[in-house]
């Protein structure tokens, strides 16, 4: 099985991840949320403004990681969000992702590790022996 990037931006990465954590209390994969509580739990390596959070979610739910709705509750604005199975296993796809670019870069290590070593060998013990011989 082949594994594939995520088509998220960091943002939205880092939404999805917020919005799991708030939906994975729940079994069903629902949660009801307010704006303020997903920005109090939105990490602060990214610059988030209220602006984005309708298109963010809305991209999400285009790509199939979940469903929402817009709701007034009390004046207030609510989500009521559904995550779809994209969305629930999102926590794992992303840890297979990174551990196959981790088998990759460790891949890319040894072999110039063993290139590196063979190249020393002829340099060093198999060219005077070559050169030895032709003079």
């Amino acid at each position: 099985m082949a594994v594939e990037k995520h088509a998220l931006n960091k943002k939205e990465r880092a939404l999805m991840h917020v919005l799991l954590n708030l939906a994975e209390k729940n079994d069903e994969g629902v949660c009801l949320v307010k704006p303020l509580e997903i920005f109090e739990a939105l990490p602060y390596d990214y610059a988030y403004t209220p602006e984005e959070l309708e298109p963010m979610l809305k991209g999400l739910a285009l790509d199939d990681y979940l469903e929402y709705i817009s709701a007034d509750n009390h004046g207030e604005l609510t989500y009521c969000i559904t995550m779809h199975q994209k969305g629930l296993s999102f926590a794992r796809v992303e840890r297979a992702w990174r551990k196959s670019v981790y088998n990759k870069l460790l891949i890319t290590v040894c072999t110039a590790i063993v290139s590196g070593t063979i190249a020393i060998i002829i340099r060093y013990i198999i060219a005077p022996l070559i050169m030895g011989k032709f003079r």
